[in-house]
């Protein structure tokens, strides 16, 4: 069986799963003694009311009863954690110019940045003295807080949106025992400074219902409230060993769905296995939101490769390269490193270490002459008798051999009688088919060769040749 790896792709909306939550004092417990004070929604760290709008702050110890957890005058509701939460009007009976709305203004902790995705949660609970409840609560993320932005009356305003998260259309917020959770995704457009949370929607845009037969307002607690970065958690690279598996699971919370998952492979599962060394993504699609991750795949080596016993040029020098992908190398002299100098004949062993294992090898590394010299005979009789029967010049190149070789033989009146491209083809004293006449000839010839160094030598000689017969 595989030793088996595993990483989440996890879409959790819990806290613990998430990087640093946005929102200032999540859950308003940051505040003054409210045993000894008069607590405002103003003294609370990171949160104000939008213009002349008054949300209401609650804790458990308020100086006044009114505003005290878990009875008040709203009604009773414990808090969802801790032992506070604000309050806001976010509806009002009438026509629109007695529009009534107060927004809860989050200054975040570090600006939205461009085109990333963030996750957004908020909890509401609809006060029992209510008199109605409604839908579309959400929050929208502004850069500023312009009056621009605000629509009159300016004694109490409504913000004309957009809202970015948004409670669904036509289900009435009407739980007043326990919290109703409001989420969604948002991606910024950048420079993003404020979540505002209400009620964004105009005078018949809003689903309303009369829960209580006394009062003319919608009234909710608001309680812990959430902004974190949204990505897909995955790794850029995963190192396996030979024979790992690893498991990419990109599930993402049922809160999204219907969701779909397109893998590099071809798979449309929500995990794969993978084994193999490469680059492997997934593109993950919900609620018009599409996200892409990839990572590398990288399997280590189980073996120190020097390759096969080899030979150098007298005087030389080669790199030894044990390879990459381990943590710790040790050539036979201690030395440690991925590569080696070897400057002389003799026997190199590498010894190397990984989270796979603990691994050696070695080669046998000789020298040779590489200097090509060439032995060339001034004098030949070809007769037939299998004795110095043709002209050939004798090479002693070593771990070389000569390339571009030309030899040219002329007469003594500078004619050419033979030419030869190789080296293993000599003259063996004819001339147009025909046998050449004994005599003086002159012999011209050129060749190439290259070092293991890389050097390349030219060299160009001539000399005179007596043919016998």
């Amino acid at each position: 069986m595989k030793p088996f790896l595993l990483i989440y792709l996890l879409f959790l909306v819990s806290g613990s799963f998430w990087a640093q939550n946005l929102i200032q004092n999540p859950s308003f417990e940051e505040h003054g003694n409210c045993a000894a004070s008069f607590v405002l929604l103003e003294d609370l760290n990171g949160w104000a009311g939008l213009g002349q709008t008054t949300p209401d702050f609650y804790c458990q110890e308020h100086i006044d009863e009114f505003y005290r957890i878990p009875q008040n005058r709203w009604g009773y509701q414990p808090a969802r954690t801790g032992g506070a939460y604000s309050a806001i009007v976010v509806y009002k009976m009438g026509t629109p110019s007695s529009r009534w709305n107060e927004y809860l203004v989050s200054t975040l902790e570090s600006e939205l940045q461009k085109d990333s995705l963030y996750y957004f949660e908020m909890h509401v609970s609809l006060a029992n003295r209510s008199a109605f409840a409604v839908d579309r609560l959400g929050v929208t993320f502004q850069g500023t807080l312009l009056e621009d932005t605000l629509v009159q009356p300016y004694s109490f305003t409504y913000i004309s949106g957009p809202p970015h998260v948004e409670s669904a259309r036509g289900e009435l917020l009407g739980d007043t025992l326990g919290w109703m959770k409001i989420n969604g995704l948002y991606r910024a457009r950048g420079g993003e400074q404020y979540a505002i949370i209400g009620n964004f929607r105009k005078e018949g845009e809003v689903a309303s219902e009369r829960v209580n037969e006394i009062g003319i307002l919608a009234y909710y607690y608001v309680d812990d409230v959430a902004l974190y970065p949204f990505s897909l958690n995955l790794p850029d690279s995963v190192v396996l060993c030979p024979g790992e598996e690893i498991w990419l699971d990109a599930s993402i919370s049922p809160v999204f769905q219907p969701v779909t998952y397109r893998w590099s492979n071809g798979q449309n599962s929500p995990a794969i296995s993978v084994s193999e060394a490469g680059y492997t993504s997934v593109e993950v699609s919900f609620n018009d939101f599409t996200l892409n991750k990839g990572v590398q795949v990288i399997v280590l080596p189980e073996a120190a490769i020097l390759g096969a016993d080899t030979a150098i040029c007298e005087n030389s020098q080669v790199v030894l390269d044990a390879g990459a992908g381990f943590d710790q190398y040790q050539w036979q002299d201690g030395q440690p490193g991925q590569t080696y100098l070897a400057e002389q004949a003799g026997f190199y062993e590498v010894t190397v270490t990984n989270r796979c294992g603990v691994f050696s090898a070695g080669l046998l590394l000789e020298t040779e002459k590489c200097d090509c010299s060439v032995f060339v005979p001034n004098a030949f009789s070809p007769n037939g008798d299998g004795i110095n029967d043709i002209f050939i010049p004798n090479f002693s190149c070593g771990l070389v051999e000569p390339q571009n070789y030309s030899l040219q033989i002329f007469d003594r009146w500078g004619a050419m009688v033979f030419e030869s491209k190789a080296v293993d083809i000599g003259w063996q004293g004819s001339q147009r088919s025909l046998l050449a006449n004994r005599g003086l000839y002159v012999w011209r010839m050129s060749y190439e060769y290259v070092r293991y160094d890389g050097t390349r030598t030219i060299e160009e000689l001539s000399g005179e040749l007596t043919l016998i017969r």
